[in-house]
């Protein structure tokens, strides 16, 4: 698996299409994570991540900014 690092800034977004699993890690700052079709939102901040598995669109938005690892 490879981990590719992203940076968020003042409420940028990140668009991830996605099949499978998914791994997203905060390195620095806070992330607010929604999923096309999951009820829930997550709010993630450094050192945590979470797994989501299946299709969809994922949304990261730096909140406000975040240093953030994908790895799918």
């Amino acid at each position: 698996m490879n981990w590719k690092k992203n940076t968020l800034v003042n409420h940028k977004t990140l668009q991830l299409s996605h099949r499978g699993e998914i791994e997203i890690e905060v390195v620095n700052g806070a992330a607010y994570i929604t999923k096309e079709g999951d009820p829930k939102d997550y709010f993630i901040k450094p050192g945590e991540s979470i797994q989501m598995t299946g299709r969809g669109l994922i949304v990261v938005e730096g909140f406000p900014n975040a240093e953030i690892q994908v790895c799918a």
